[in-house]
């Protein structure tokens, strides 16, 4: 391209230069001291070409995709078994986590499970109790309403029966809060153990 270019300029340049000195009527030596040059001219044939035209550039390739990765459960790491930009195969370990702290983890969870089992069984023995309680103070309130309908009791007497059958009854409502509570802490325990 240059090449051709060159030539076409030179060429421009000496008929320039000819029609100037012929149609000034300038001799041969006058254009000599204008400044004529001499030139080496290659001849070629003309090809066509495709010119690929590049742009140097700089920066950084950055991923289509990419996946950060993590553990599903927090910890120490033990061992590491790649570095940062390593190419690897799906299933491939990539770090082990500390196994003692998730030991430990799973201890601690199993002693809780124990724990919240003892709690649901004192709920059991204490609804129990309640129930015995509600049925003694029922059958006193009974009794206590037979004697005030043959005026052998005093009212404050009733009022009394009454208010321990009540008291009875809540007591054994909130037994049975208490074991739902029991109940629902211990699967939350066991939940807790399935994710250690």
């Amino acid at each position: 391209m240059k090449i051709i270019a060159g030539f076409w300029e030179t060429l421009i340049c000496c008929g320039l230069a000819a029609v100037i000195a012929v149609s000034s009527g300038c001799a041969k030596k006058e254009v000599k001291k204008m400044g004529e040059r001499k030139t080496r001219v290659r001849l070629a044939n003309i090809e066509k070409r495709t010119l690929k035209r590049s742009v140097p550039v700089q920066g950084t390739v950055m991923p289509v995709e990419f996946a950060t990765i993590s553990a599903k459960i927090s910890g120490t790491l033990e061992l590491l078994k790649v570095d940062e930009g390593d190419v690897v195969k799906a299933d491939t370990v990539l770090f082990s986590i500390d196994q003692k702290v998730l030991e430990n983890q799973v201890a601690v969870c199993e002693g809780e499970i124990k724990v919240r089992k003892a709690v649901l069984e004192n709920a059991k023995l204490d609804l129990e109790n309640a129930k015995i309680s509600l049925e003694k103070a029922e059958k006193d309130n009974e009794r206590s309403q037979k004697l005030w309908a043959s005026k052998s009791i005093a009212e404050a007497e009733v009022i009394s029966y009454k208010t321990e059958f009540k008291k009875a009854q809540t007591e054994v409502r909130a037994a049975e809060a208490a074991i739902a509570n029991a109940k629902a802490q211990l699967e939350q325990a066991k939940t807790n153990l399935t994710i250690a």
